[in-house]
């Protein structure tokens, strides 16, 4: 018999995918979001969306009746500039997850997490055993959420931690809004740095496979980093994208020590879409040791940097030619760019 999931955060990118991918699945899910109605409406009459707030502790409860499973996937990410509300959503919103799942005896809370929780590591490639110390709001946030969760371990809530590097595929926008629309005008790219740093990311199919194996394996109080096994220096990796989608856009590098000062002054008077973690980590590598999911799970990610970045590419491109892209702050929405709407202009 196929159980009852209840997905936080349903009308962001991952959430919403989830959702719809789980419900084809088989499972009946109850996505919640603060949102009106997600990008991908539901089309599996397993699939229930409700507009509302995980702050809200009464819904909440309402919720979980006759619930199994818990994704928390809603989050304010880390293109929120303020503290506050990061915090609140983040810390505030996970604690009454966890105690409402615990009341409800939900079989698996499987907690999506970050990796910033281990702001730049020392030492590469990142293991789940790695220290973790965040270094920004966003990160923070989400490292005392996980510190609830090792908590709620103790009380005999079944947790799996997923720790993730960027997720792409069909709707994935954020901050990749903005360097997709420059390389659909031939516009100039700029690095920070020399791009020879390494950056891992992950494919939303990837993803997946992880949760239906953690959901089917019945997998208890782990923690997993996750991202793709194929990926190179940033310049390569972002060079053979350009030229797989015939892109005339050029790379430019800048040096961080010039870049870095700008963007941090554009980011203290709001005039940048950019925030700490985004231009501390650009000129730094940053990938995972996936091996532990790899070997628990018997999980193999399919897909490169460059494979995931042409996927996410087309389907901007398809959406963005019939209707304007909604504007916003989560990794389902475009992004305001503000004052690179000037830099823009003169690549």
């Amino acid at each position: 018999m196929r159980k009852n999931i209840f997905i936080t955060g349903g009308a962001g990118f991952i959430g919403n995918n989830l959702a719809n991918s789980l419900a084809n699945e088989g499972y009946k899910i109850i996505s919640l979001d603060i949102q009106h109605k997600p990008y991908l409406e539901p089309k599996n009459i397993q699939y229930e969306y409700i507009c509302g707030n995980i702050l809200n502790r009464k819904l909440i409860r309402q919720l979980m009746k006759g619930t199994d499973i818990i994704i928390h996937s809603a989050v304010t990410n880390v293109l929120t500039k303020s503290s506050r509300i990061l915090y609140k959503n983040n810390i505030d919103g996970t604690k009454i997850l966890l105690e409402e799942a615990l009341n409800h005896d939900i079989k698996q809370f499987i907690f999506l997490s970050t990796g910033a929780v281990y702001g730049i590591p020392k030492v590469l490639p990142i293991t789940e055993k790695t220290v973790r110390t965040p270094f920004e709001p966003y990160g923070w946030s989400k490292y005392v959420a996980e510190n609830l969760c090792y908590d709620f371990r103790k009380k005999g809530l079944n947790i799996v931690i997923l720790r993730l590097t960027n997720v792409f595929g069909k709707g994935r926008l954020g901050i990749m809004s903005i360097l997709f629309e420059w390389l659909k005008e031939g516009k100039s790219i700029y690095l920070i740095g020399n791009g020879n740093n390494k950056y891992q990311f992950l494919s939303f199919e990837d993803f997946f496979d992880v949760v239906k194996k953690i959901i089917e394996k019945n997998v208890s109080n782990e923690d997993f980093n996750l991202g793709t096994a194929q990926f190179s220096t940033v310049e390569e990796d972002l060079q053979n994208f350009i030229r797989e989608i015939g892109s005339k856009s050029k790379i430019k590098k800048i040096p961080p020590l010039i870049a870095k000062p700008l963007l941090i002054l554009l980011d203290k008077t709001h005039l940048s879409p950019l925030n700490t973690w985004h231009y501390t980590i650009a000129d730094k590598s940053f990938y995972f040791d996936i091996s532990k999911a790899q070997i628990l799970l018997n999980w193999q990610p399919r897909h490169s940097n460059t494979d995931m970045l042409i996927t996410t590419y087309i389907w901007y491109e398809n959406n963005s030619k019939f209707r304007k892209l909604d504007v916003g702050f989560t990794n389902a929405t475009a992004v305001n760019q503000k004052i690179l709407k000037i830099l823009k202009i003169v690549s």
